[in-house]
């Protein structure tokens, strides 16, 4: 005899569960409402302990070819942010990793058009600012609010 399924909530449950299903989504409900916050603070651990152990990701990071182009391509959406008046994590958040492939394709072309013999074109140049766009949008995801849509009407 087949199983009637339901659908709720854009989830399929069997319209009769077994004990063992019944146990395992109870306890599973505990740890969703504890999931998120623990998943922030271990987050945040793990990416001060990658930036602490090593000081030469702070020399590339913060390198003047990475840092400032970085940031100014950040400015646009800081600024939009405060002049409609709403937190400016999350357009910074949508912003960081794209800038940091503009910055990172800049340093690439670099060397290509002065034709230059030293510089490498697999230099940490090239991926620090990629990384410091996928760093700095996960950094800024731990500690944003959570995000409304404000949908017109």
């Amino acid at each position: 005899m087949p199983r009637a399924m339901v659908a709720q909530e854009s989830v399929i449950q069997s319209a009769n569960p077994t004990l063992l299903e019944r146990d395992m989504s109870s306890a599973i409900l505990v740890i969703q409402n504890v999931k998120w916050p623990v998943f922030k603070v271990f987050s945040v651990l793990l990416l001060g302990l990658l930036f602490l152990r090593d000081v030469l990701w702070w020399h590339i990071l913060l390198d003047e070819r990475v840092a400032q182009p970085f940031l100014l391509l950040l400015a646009p959406a800081a600024l939009f942010a405060v002049v409609t008046r709403q937190n400016p994590a999350w357009p910074l958040i949508a912003c960081c990793v794209p800038a940091g492939a503009v910055v990172g394709v800049f340093n690439l072309m670099e060397p290509l058009f002065n034709f230059d013999e030293s510089a490498a074109i697999a230099s940490p140049l090239v991926y620090a600012p990629i990384a410091l766009g996928l760093v700095l949008a996960y950094a800024l995801r731990v500690i944003a609010p959570p995000y409304e849509s404000k949908a017109e009407k």
